[in-house]
């Protein structure tokens, strides 16, 4: 579907799993500190792409601590829940 508009989608790596694993059990377990703000921040910078897809209903919300706490982030970044919402309030209101 993505390809169909010309659309590249980049998968995390395998190596890249026990860290995102780490920031989905902080959230699971109302544990997000400085730490794992810090270290969210530094995988979400390191992607090389210019946006990143929080593709698990709990990285949106470290993403949301992250900025609550002053992080900034340069990438364009997409939280498909969100997106869904905002598609159908569109569509809702037309």
């Amino acid at each position: 579907v993505f390809r169909h508009y010309c659309i590249k989608i980049d998968s995390p790596e395998r190596s890249q799993y026990a860290e995102l694993r780490y920031f989905i059990e902080a959230v699971k377990q109302n544990a997000v500190d400085e730490k794992a703000r810090k270290k969210f921040h530094e995988f979400v910078s390191d992607v090389n792409d210019d946006a990143v897809i929080l593709g698990c209903t709990e990285l949106p919300i470290i993403y949301r601590e992250c900025l609550n706490y002053g992080l900034a982030f340069t990438k364009k970044i997409y939280d498909p829940l969100q997106s869904a919402i905002n598609v159908l309030a569109k569509l809702y209101k037309s």
